[in-house]
């Protein structure tokens, strides 16, 4: 009996001394080291989704590499001009900040999963709405 507490205490903490972790950097995430391309799946606002129910009506969002963004609904990819901004990701304080010409979307990263990644709006962001984003499905 004594061996499986020696056992159990020697597993639970043996193994993290002297081992420094690293934070994760979701930079990758983001831009797949080229681009990515992202669809906003639910924009909420005072509790209610008010993001279109259709895929093809939605807004998608590109990531680039370069730190550039473009947001452009999917329906007008090819037909019209993205509305360009800039972003700048820290990982540590799990914060995304995006610069438009006319708006300033600081955002809280408030859960990372494979499939989506929620943002909602900080106090001093310009829009007041949450986001969730997942990468472009099959259409």
């Amino acid at each position: 009996m004594k061996k499986l507490w020696y056992v159990i205490f020697a597993s639970c903490v043996g193994c993290t001394t002297g081992v420094s972790l690293n934070s994760v950097d979701y930079h990758t995430l983001f831009h797949d080291s080229n681009s990515k391309v992202w669809i906003i799946n639910k924009v909420v606002s005072n509790g209610m989704n008010i993001a279109p129910a259709n895929d093809w009506s939605k807004d998608v969002i590109v990531f680039h590499e370069s730190r550039n963004v473009n947001l452009i609904p999917l329906k007008g990819m090819g037909h019209v001009a993205p509305r360009k901004g800039e972003y700048f990701l820290n990982s540590q304080k799990r914060t995304l900040k995006i610069e438009f010409k006319d708006a300033t979307w600081d955002m809280d990263i408030s859960y990372i999963t494979e499939d989506s990644v929620l943002m909602k709006a900080a106090r001093n962001s310009d829009v007041k709405f949450s986001i969730q984003l997942m990468p472009l499905p099959e259409l």
